[in-house]
């Protein structure tokens, strides 16, 4: 701590005394200061040691300012299209007083901006209006947030960016066979224009692959077959709704376009979709079926699942439902029933039995 307060005290502290109608000393403290936790005050001074005279007629403005902790360029990151119009958002958090936000591009600086303040002015939101140009590939994006009495100390997030240009010409030399003459006609040049469309998805099994055929163990693969342009850049597979992600030891792997599903397991069964994303938007494929067989010559019958109930209770004379489930692959054929007591086993009809 004494450490500390010496620090302090070898600061600068511009005094200017001035005299007001009374004739009164006052001293203005205007140099800030910096303490070694980040925080900035307006004023430290030891009034006992430096104001010995003053002590009654010192005017103090204390002010503390701090730069943000945190500034965060929120809106995801993809490619972007020239020429298209976008929003992109900005927080900054952490500051006293609330942060001033400022947008560039390399050195320029953009204008179509709109900032807000909430939680008391602690968050700063600014919210941009930006067109891409060709020529922005591969400058970044910058977000600079600031607090006025700290201007030479910003904080700064940047977003390089990634623009397409989808108003491309290609030209291409064209050859054209004559309907009625068997001709070739040369036609040099030509102009083809390129359209931008949003990706086209299907999802196929391997070539080799029968999914009617897939048993525990076996290995099984997918393909997204994709038409798109520009190219996509991001590639999603779902099974059951939820996204997979790539992990060699649970066997499921992900390469490009093509998803690998390893020494699968029953709980592997069910619908499988992939999703790709261009700039123009999203693709999403139908869904395709799996299902997984036990391997028959492993099964010696039917398998009960767990966590059935083992007890039932009813009244003399009561009809009860006792169900009992059962997993197995093919569907079991018939199932016996028998009821068992400390006398006798007693097997109970057909009649009374329902399978569904």
């Amino acid at each position: 701590m004494e450490k500390e307060e010496e620090k302090w005290q070898q600061s600068l502290i511009k005094l200017e005394t001035f005299n007001n109608n009374n004739d009164s000393n006052f001293l203005n403290f205007s140099q800030k200061l910096y303490s070694g936790n980040g925080a900035y005050a307006g004023l430290y001074i030891n009034s006992k040691r430096l104001l010995k005279d003053f002590e009654d007629s010192i005017s103090f403005q204390s002010e503390f300012s701090v730069p943000p902790k945190i500034v965060r360029i929120l809106s995801g990151r993809e490619p972007l299209s020239a020429g298209r119009r976008y929003e992109v958002t900005c927080q900054a958090a952490s500051s006293r007083p609330s942060a001033t936000i400022k947008w560039h591009i390399k050195s320029n600086t953009l204008s179509t901006f709109s900032s807000q303040t909430k939680d008391e002015g602690n968050i700063t939101i600014s919210s941009l209006q930006f067109t891409p140009k060709v020529e922005d590939n591969g400058k970044d994006l910058e977000c600079i947030a600031s607090v006025p009495p700290l201007p030479d100390l910003p904080i700064t997030d940047a977003w390089k960016l990634d623009i397409a240009n989808l108003s491309k010409e290609a030209k291409f030399n064209l050859f054209c066979c004559h309907s009625v003459s068997s001709k070739i006609i040369y036609i040099p040049q030509s102009k083809i224009i390129l359209f931008s469309v949003p990706p086209r998805v299907t999802i196929r099994p391997g070539r080799s692959l029968n999914l009617n055929k897939i048993e525990e163990n076996a290995d099984v693969y997918f393909e997204c077959e994709i038409h798109a342009n520009p190219p996509v850049y991001k590639i999603i597979w779902y099974h059951q709704g939820k996204e997979l992600h790539h992990n060699v030891s649970q066997g499921v792997i992900i390469s490009n376009q093509s998803l690998v599903l390893q020494h699968v397991h029953k709980s592997a069964s069910g619908y499988y979709s992939c999703k790709a994303s261009n700039i123009e938007g999203d693709g999403v494929s139908s869904k395709i079926e799996l299902t997984v067989k036990y391997k028959i010559r492993e099964i010696i019958a039917p398998v009960c699942e767990k966590d059935q109930a083992l007890f039932h209770g009813a009244a003399p004379n009561e009809k009860v439902d006792i169900p009992c489930y059962v997993d197995a692959h093919p569907k079991p054929e018939s199932f016996t029933w028998t009821f068992n007591n400390s006398g006798e086993s007693v097997n109970i009809p057909d009649t009374s039995v329902c399978v569904n």
